[in-house]
């Protein structure tokens, strides 16, 4: 039986790519029904989420890069989450 190296987090490929399609979904929800309430995203911080998920993309290097996701993508939600978040403080007000 040949002995292969286990991920703490069982495959960690799978993991990782189902993760940051977690955290896409936090940003779709966040700009959308979710009212640019930091609550609904997975780090509660649009900055702190969009590093994570810069961070995540970036470890597939030398792997398979997922499809469906570009750092294009990424970059375009952090800025439509940020101005959400400004437009929702400003409604606030």
């Amino acid at each position: 039986m040949e002995n292969k190296e286990i991920h703490p987090r069982g495959n960690g490929d799978t993991f990782d790519y189902m993760f940051l399609g977690r955290l896409q979904l936090d940003c779709k929800y966040f700009i959308g029904c979710g009212g640019a309430n930091p609550k609904c995203l997975w780090a509660q911080d649009v900055e702190l989420h969009i590093s994570k998920m810069k961070e995540f993309f970036n470890s597939f290097k030398g792997k398979q890069v997922p499809d469906w996701i570009s750092m294009k993508d990424i970059e375009d939600f952090e800025f439509k989450m940020k101005y959400a978040k400004e437009r929702a403080q400003i409604v606030l007000i």
